[in-house]
């Protein structure tokens, strides 16, 4: 019996000197979980806390009532007709400068072609005068 006991407390003098790195190893998985854990807490409250923001963004800029909303979307496409048609009228008045002018140039030059002959006339008005007056 002695030699059972003997043999039997080498086996469990084994078993315990086995069992202690298993027993270090078990306390760094469960150190390593916790910390994992507190991180995962960590990470959930701060995807709340984000989740909370995101809501309250959302209310904030939705709070623009329907009415509020279908009258500013109103008043844009009317605006938006009106720069149409204000580019219509400054570009038909463009149109019209341009014609004007060109009209304006060739009056002007109708003008000086005029002038160039009443100064023609002009002249053989003053020399049939001097001629006239020199004939008597």
């Amino acid at each position: 019996m002695s030699a059972q006991l003997m043999e039997m407390s080498s086996k469990l003098a084994e078993a315990e000197a086995n069992l202690e790195p298993i027993q270090d190893k078990l306390k760094n998985f469960e150190k390593a979980e916790e910390k994992a854990s507190l991180e995962l807490s960590a990470l959930k409250a701060d995807n709340q806390r984000w989740r909370q923001r995101v809501n309250q963004l959302i209310e904030k800029h939705q709070k623009i009532s329907p009415e509020e909303l279908l009258k500013a979307q109103n008043e844009s496409t009317r605006l938006g007709k009106v720069v149409v048609q204000l580019q219509t009228t400054v570009k038909n008045a463009n149109i019209n400068a341009n014609m004007l002018t060109s009209k304006l140039r060739s009056a002007e030059d109708k003008v000086k072609t005029k002038e160039a002959e009443l100064a023609k006339v002009n002249t053989i008005v003053t020399a049939l005068k001097e001629g006239v007056l020199c004939v008597f």
